[in-house]
């Protein structure tokens, strides 16, 4: 199996499209044909990435769904000896591997819905949904839709993009009920405010890369929850000084 990084976030570069002519029809039939030809391969490639994960699943995690799923301090010794190989033995990135490890568990756990029937490039897209809270339901929803409507990977990324900025706006993503204090939050600006400079982000980032796959997810979501929340907040701060 070759090595692969598809869905690999941390590294995708997006590609600026050329400014391209109205294509005449013996092009657009070669576009076609190469869709039809590329998504049939890639629905092969899926099925054995299928495989992969429900192996990988059932092999280090013994039917544990809940472990696997969790960001967990006690993940198996062996599987975390496994993610050391992406770097050499492996023929697969250690996002790949994390992201198997979780459509295995939920191959499992959601093997009587519209989950077990996505590609796994969509079912990759939509990990997210998931949440830190384990939401079976967000994600099953995410599962009927992409399948309802046929969702590509662009079409699937934009949806869990939408679905988890309505869920942190009405606050169904696992976050405290509670907002902390006020002491306790100056001292928290105070950390954000460190961010300006760039070596103290470069450690960030550097620590932030050694994190387990999952646990590089959830962090990714706090921090742009944490912008999202803080724009408010300032727009909000500045309105009270007009209005005092």
């Amino acid at each position: 199996m070759e090595r692969t990084t598809q869905n690999d976030t941390a590294n995708e570069v997006e590609v600026q499209e050329p400014v391209t002519p109205e294509l005449d029809a013996r092009t657009r039939r070669l576009v076609e044909k190469s869709i039809v030809r590329v998504n049939g391969l890639v629905a092969e490639a899926g099925g054995k990435y299928e495989e992969v994960a429900d192996h990988l699943f059932e092999t280090y995690y013994d039917g544990d769904v809940q472990r696997a799923l969790t960001p967990a301090k006690d993940a198996p010794a062996a599987i975390a000896a496994l993610a050391r190989e992406t770097e050499g033995a492996l023929n697969l990135s250690r996002t790949m591997l994390f992201h198997a490890v979780r459509i295995g568990a939920l191959n499992r756990r959601l093997a009587r819905t519209a989950w077990r029937g996505l590609g796994f490039t969509v079912k990759t897209e939509l990990l997210p949904l998931l949440g830190g809270e384990l939401s079976y339901e967000r994600l099953s929803t995410g599962a009927v839709h992409a399948s309802k409507t046929k969702a590509t990977i662009r079409e699937a990324r934009a949806y869990v993009a939408l679905q988890l900025e309505t869920a942190a706006e009405d606050g169904t993503v696992d976050q405290p009920r509670t907002g902390p204090g006020f002491p306790a939050g100056r001292k928290a600006l105070a950390v954000t405010a460190a961010m300006g400079k760039a070596a103290d982000r470069r450690r960030w980032v550097d620590r932030y890369l050694k994190l387990p796959e999952d646990e590089q997810a959830e962090l990714l979501n706090a921090v742009q929850a944490t912008a999202r929340n803080m724009e408010k907040l300032a727009v909000e701060f500045a309105a009270a000084v007009d209005d005092a």
